[in-house]
Formats: structure tokens, C-alpha cells, sequence
């Protein structure tokens, strides 16, 4: 397996989609349950509650452009994640976007190494890396925040999903992905599309009732964003806000849901 994002066959590493200050910090220490589709349920035996994508990074990436847009995010989110009351300028918003972006891409490959069903768009990976000097989200990506009632240090502290879009009439074509994870207090959702292939481009539009339980970071707002919303999830209304079927330029419903926690 070559470099997920510059092609590199050398020097890989494994690569902690959860990173160590993350986990760290919202003291995540329970082992991962994963739950595909609403039935088939096992748990991870891995050391704490991280997904690793093995050997799919080259050390290049993962110590040099990943790295620093990981130094840059931290003192943003991590203060979220406690539950701290913060404010976003939209420099910071474009910034957790792209953090936010590959990670949900990252934990895609991951769980499809896994032999589930899961997508990752190759041109929105190469975007990602091409774009790493100025950590852009890809076109047609959209990228919320929202909060949830969490204990750190429990189960609780870390949680998420992942939804593959299928264009139809082909039901083995994916067309898009739709990621939502909680690291403590903090949830970000983010839904993106094969910008490639996508013969018109997918949208997401938020009911009326997350219209303030989820607000926007991406695309660009010229506004500062607080945190957290007015309306604060429970861990059911978390796992609905990860199950909401966004509506699209055409009828493509969610399938292939899996949830983690």
C-alpha cells in the first residue's frame, strides 16, 4: 500500500486518525465498540479508543504537512472538547474544516480496511495534499459543528459514524460520504462527494430542527462562529444527528451506515 495522499511506497506509518493530544485530552481510555448498520455489533480489542489506517501514511506526510495542520487545530478544538466555551474567526473555521475533512476521510480507509463498506473519494484525498499549504476543504464539502453531553474519561468521551451516498441507477457506484465523530464535548459532521465523478454536484441541506443544533463552519462564513450552539445533544440525539439523511440535487438516500463508540 502506497501513501494514501502523495503515492510514497516508503517509510509508512501507521496512522492515528484520533491523535494522541485528542485522545489525551478528553481522557478517552475505553475500548472501541463498532456497530454496522443497527445490528452486527463487535469490539475492537485495540488499546484505547483510536482507529488506526496501518502503514497507509508516509512518514513524510504524517510528520510534515498532517503534523502541522494537527499543531494548528489543537489549541482551537481541544478547549471544545472540554466543554470550554469558544469563538471561531473564519481563518480557524477554514482551518478545523480541512482538520476536520481528512480526518473523515482517514477514518473512511480505515474502517474499509476493516472490510466494511466505506468511501473515500480519491479526488478528494488528492485535493487534501495538493491543497496542504493553505489546508482547504475539497470542492463540494460541507463541514458543521455541534455539541453533546459527554463524561470524559468514559465511553461516552468518544463516539461517531460513517454513511456511504450511492448514485444510482448503479448501486455499487458511491458518490458521496457522510462522517459525524464526537471527541468529548465536541462533534463535527461532515459530508463530501467524488468531485471526479459526481455527474452533477451532491448537497446537503439540513432540516429546519439542526439548523441551530449544527451550525455551519464551511463553506466560508464571514463571521465569527460560537461555541457551543444553544441547543446541547444527548447521546441519542447524537446518534440521530448521524443518521439525518441530507437532501441532494437528486434522490440519493444514505446506505451503508456504520456507527462507532
Amino acid at each position: 500500500m502506497t501513501c494514501v495522499f502523495c503515492g510514497s511506497g516508503i517509510s509508512k506509518t501507521d496512522e492515528h486518525v484520533y491523535a494522541r493530544w485528542m485522545r489525551k485530552g478528553i481522557q478517552a481510555e475505553a475500548r472501541t465498540t463498532v456497530t454496522v448498520g443497527r445490528e452486527e455489533r463487535f469490539v475492537r480489542t485495540d488499546a484505547g479508543p483510536t482507529i488506526v489506517l496501518r502503514k497507509g501514511v508516509c512518514r513524510g506526510c504524517n510528520t510534515g504537512w498532517m503534523a502541522a495542520l494537527e499543531r494548528t487545530v489543537q489549541p482551537l478544538l481541544l478547549p471544545a472538547m472540554r466543554g470550554d466555551p469558544v469563538a471561531y474567526a473564519p481563518e480557524s473555521q477554514r482551518a478545523i474544516a480541512a482538520w476536520a475533512t481528512q480526518k473523515a476521510l482517514l477514518t473512511s480507509l480505515a474502517i474499509r480496511a476493516w472490510g466494511f463498506a466505506a468511501f473515500a473519494p480519491t479526488s478528494a484525498i488528492r485535493w487534501l495534499y495538493e491543497h496542504r499549504g493553505e489546508a482547504s476543504p475539497p470542492p463540494g464539502t460541507q463541514v458543521w459543528l455541534a455539541a453533546v453531553e459527554a463524561r470524559l474519561g468514559t465511553s461516552d468521551a468518544l463516539t461517531g459514524s460513517i454513511s456511504t451516498g450511492w448514485a444510482p441507477p448503479s448501486p455499487r457506484l458511491p458518490r458521496f460520504y457522510f462522517v459525524t465523530v464526537s471527541a468529548g464535548c465536541l462533534v463535527l459532521q461532515v459530508g463530501g462527494q467524488d468531485t471526479d465523478a459526481a455527474r452533477s454536484p451532491v448537497t446537503f441541506i439540513r432540516p429546519d430542527n439542526l439548523l441551530t443544533t449544527a451550525p455551519s463552519i464551511w463553506p466560508a462564513r464571514d463571521q465569527l462562529i460560537t461555541w457551543p450552539p444553544g441547543t446541547i445533544l444527548t447521546k441519542d440525539e447524537l446518534t440521530e444527528l448521524g443518521e439525518w439523511e441530507g437532501t441532494q440535487s437528486e434522490a440519493v438516500r444514505p446506505r451503508g451506515h456504520l456507527r462507532h463508540e
